[in-house]
């Protein structure tokens, strides 16, 4: 089962553009975008599993130049099941 996460990156001032970049040559990173908000960059990485996400995280993304502190967010999503196609089609009362 591939393990897939969001990885909210602060970076340098001004190198976020070069940054985000980078990140989309990293093997396992799905995209990366500059934000606006409290982070400059929003990345969606994926892997084989807890272990190796850890490691691309660490070894690849955090080892970029300019890339500073970086929050991984596990994705816990299920858009391919019918249960959540069943969620979302439903309508507030």
């Amino acid at each position: 089962m591939t393990v897939k996460a969001f990885i909210l990156i602060d970076t340098s001032p001004g190198k976020a553009k070069e940054v985000a970049q980078k990140l989309r040559g990293v093997q396992g990173v799905t995209y990366a975008h500059t934000v606006t908000g409290p982070h400059d960059i929003i990345a969606m990485v994926e892997s084989a599993d807890v272990s190796s996400l850890g490691e691309l995280v660490v070894h690849n993304i955090q080892s970029i130049a300019a890339c500073g502190r970086s929050q991984w967010l596990p994705y816990a999503g299920r858009e391919n099941s019918k249960r959540s196609a069943m969620y979302c089609s439903r309508r507030p009362r």
